[in-house]
């Protein structure tokens, strides 16, 4: 959505203009930017709401790995995933601790990461062949389905 104010024009996504000038623009990385930060917000007031800031990661991580697992269903390359997201965690950590990255980018990797571990118990590996044992699946740690 666009709107405006005197001569500057505004995009949901954070780019902005000034009348007369071109407002072409991709808003692909903005919204990516602003989707980090609601979900960063959201996980903070989940996190006021519980004194537990691990549950309030392990219930963000619950909720996209079961869009990831409605999304991308099986065979799917889960355990490189899980790989994948632990080398993103790394990376984050490091550009925290080296002033070149914010908490919200760290956070956003961990709910990612277990995300994709959540997912790696709940339903295995389908291109390497991978099934956890039924009695990991019976105990139901994976996601309850929205339609539940």
């Amino acid at each position: 959505m666009i709107t405006h104010k005197d001569d500057v024009f505004y995009c949901d996504c954070g780019f902005s203009w000034l009348r007369g000038k071109s407002g072409k623009h991709d808003c692909e990385e903005g919204l990516r930017k602003r989707i980090a930060e609601l979900e960063a917000r959201c996980v903070a007031m989940a996190w006021n709401a519980s004194p537990d800031y691990f549950a309030v990661l392990v219930e963000a991580a619950r909720q996209r790995a079961d869009k990831a697992m409605r999304n991308y269903p099986q065979p799917n390359y889960v355990l490189n995933k899980v790989a994948e997201e632990s080398g993103e965690v790394i990376k984050e950590v490091i550009h925290y601790t080296e002033g070149r990255g914010d908490w919200s980018k760290v956070e956003h990797e961990l709910i990612d990461n277990l995300a994709m571990l959540i997912r790696l118990v709940t339903e295995g590996d389908g291109v390497i062949g991978f099934t956890p044992p039924e009695s990991v699946i019976a105990t139901g740690i994976g996601i309850k389905s929205a339609d539940a």
